[in-house]
């Protein structure tokens, strides 16, 4: 009788909170999406949302990038990822995870540089555009130890700090100011490791000392999670069990969802997001009790969704296809200069085609009027060619670039404009 009684005054507290953010919070509880364009990817097993032109997707075939909002894209590194992290902060800095190991690029993905002695096997997760923490997990010979990983200059170092949890793999974590959740698996030796129960964790003081709320008697498969303020834990379980508590962990509630839920992400403090099956998007304002949902124009599952610190939303479907909260028009690809509807922002598309032999076309766009230098650079850094350089107006642009004469190889084409700045990887290929 008391947990039944227990259980009702959890669900009522839960009730309670909801309304009160439904009341006074001017979050909308779903947002109005736009098809975006189609792509072509293979299984996508990371998205990364820069901003509205700028993004990047790790798939099977490799690393890939954009730079016009999702209508054409580059691909950076050719492999066979089936599990990754892409994570950029900016246009240009970038961390990939690949297995444990982090590399690094401050180049927009064009040279990727390994972290010195730095692994994550938790998702990364940044608390400013500098600072970030996760979790790795030590060999079965020493004991699989769990130490807590946090850089403060966006990935380029890193610091350890042992958390004397059980032996184990924390897989999911999240931080709201010094609190840091993490929910994972026991493991213990043998070949492959057994998992041997539920690993919970969390730390109210930035991990210098840590709270456990671990079993031994079930393995649960942790597949999301979100923290939120004030005290707020959501956890997700085999696609569909919320574990959900509003007291900072004291007590949880379960809640049973018919439609699986993919990619929690949070907005705000209020509402968090998820991608679902059949091309639905999901939100919820009460921390998981209801969701709404929102069908998009496919009837594939949203497995890729991130959520901008701005609050903006972007989906990727099984089916490749690309839907935003933001409405983009592509660049027009008619030749010659277009000042009709003048861009919001700074881009340079990549040239097409690519490879080329000898001829390829290089779209960009600029916002105002001023000295716009663009320049072809071999791969040790020597000037090639000079294809821009004087005053140009606002508006959509391209440029051709003539490489008669020119050896086979990869190059580099950087633009200049103003304050911005941007370069493209060509491969000339006779």
């Amino acid at each position: 009788m008391f947990h039944v009684v227990k259980r009702f005054q959890n669900k009522l507290i839960l009730i309670t909170v909801s309304a009160f953010i439904f009341l006074f919070t001017d979050v909308s509880a779903q947002k109005e999406w736009y098809y975006r364009c189609s792509t072509k990817f293979d299984n996508v097993v990371s998205f990364s949302v820069v901003d509205s032109l700028y993004m990047y997707v790790a798939d099977r075939k490799g690393l890939h990038k954009s730079t016009d909002g999702g209508y054409t894209w580059t691909k950076l590194i050719s492999a066979s990822y089936y599990s990754a992290q892409v994570i950029f902060r900016s246009r240009n800095n970038g961390l990939l995870v690949t297995s444990g190991p982090i590399k690094l690029t401050s180049d927009g993905g064009l040279t990727w540089e390994p972290v010195f002695d730095a692994a994550a096997h938790a998702n990364i997760v940044f608390t400013d555009s500098l600072r970030a923490v996760s979790f790795r997990t030590g060999t079965q010979s020493n004991g699989f130890p769990i130490t807590l990983a946090r850089t403060y200059d966006g990935g380029a170092t890193w610091e350890w700090r042992s958390t004397h949890l059980y032996p184990g793999v924390l897989q999911w974590i999240d931080q709201v100011d010094s609190t840091i959740w993490g929910f994972g698996s026991i493991l213990t030796q043998g070949y492959p490791a057994p998992v041997m129960g539920t690993l919970v964790a969390h730390s109210t003081n930035d991990g210098v000392t840590w709270i456990t709320d671990s079993t031994y008697v079930n393995y649960t498969k942790w597949t999301g999670l979100v923290v939120m303020r004030p005290n707020v834990v959501i956890a997700l379980a085999l696609d569909r069990i919320l574990k959900v508590s509003t007291d900072g962990g004291d007590n949880f509630v379960h809640y049973y969802h018919p439609r699986n839920l993919y990619s929690l992400r949070k907005s705000g403090d209020s509402v968090f997001y998820a991608g679902s099956d059949s091309g639905f998007i999901a939100s919820s304002r009460d921390y998981g009790i209801t969701f709404t949902y929102t069908k998009l124009n496919t009837n594939k599952a949203i497995k890729c969704l991130e959520i901008t610190k701005n609050g903006d939303g972007y989906a990727l479907s099984e089916d490749s296809i690309l839907f935003s909260t933001i409405k983009l028009k592509p660049i027009p690809s008619d030749i010659g200069d277009s000042q009709e509807n003048t861009p919001f922002s700074f881009t340079l598309s990549q040239n097409f085609p690519n490879p080329f032999n000898p001829e390829t076309v290089i779209k960009f766009s600029i916002t105002e009027t001023g000295p716009v230098k663009g320049v072809v650079y071999d791969i040790l850094g020597r000037e090639v060619k000079t294809l821009l350089n004087g005053e140009m107006n606002p508006g959509n642009h391209q440029v051709k670039f003539d490489a008669a004469g020119i050896a086979s190889g990869v190059y580099f084409f950087r633009i200049e404009a103003g304050k911005y700045s941007s370069a493209i990887k060509m491969v000339i290929s006779k």
